[in-house]
């Protein structure tokens, strides 16, 4: 049931993303939130939308190769990367977050934490 649960988490996740890459390449908004301190320039636009790409692609990846110990991992390494990047930006150089957020971000690393190490040792094939 746990697994079930983190693997919907990590699909509603991802899709959460979804209107921040499209709106950031397809329609050129402006950068705000968590990226407010980058420069609205079409360069660092792209570099965040490739950020929340990759960000996403990990999120599908746990979601689908959930049964794999070094995916829950990489899953976890990924979140807790966020977690210490945009909270940095967040805590230490004022960006526009929202708090709520940072705090999802703080809990989000530490579910993926939680989960990974909960991933028994996978049989040999």
């Amino acid at each position: 049931m746990f697994d079930a649960c983190v693997r919907a988490w990590l699909v509603i996740l991802a899709l959460v993303e979804l209107p921040g890459i499209v709106t950031l390449l397809a329609f050129d908004a402006a950068l705000d939130g968590f990226a407010s301190n980058l420069a609205n320039q079409r360069a660092e636009k792209h570099v965040w939308a490739f950020m929340l790409a990759l960000l996403a692609a990990a999120r599908v990846l746990g979601a689908v190769g959930w049964q794999h110990r070094a995916v829950r991992y990489h899953c976890a390494v990924v979140h807790v990367l966020e977690a210490c990047c945009l909270g940095c930006e967040y805590v230490m150089h004022g960006s526009g977050g929202d708090s709520v957020v940072h705090a999802i971000i703080h809990a989000n690393a530490v579910l993926f934490v939680v989960w990974a190490a909960a991933c028994k040792r996978e049989k040999a094939e």
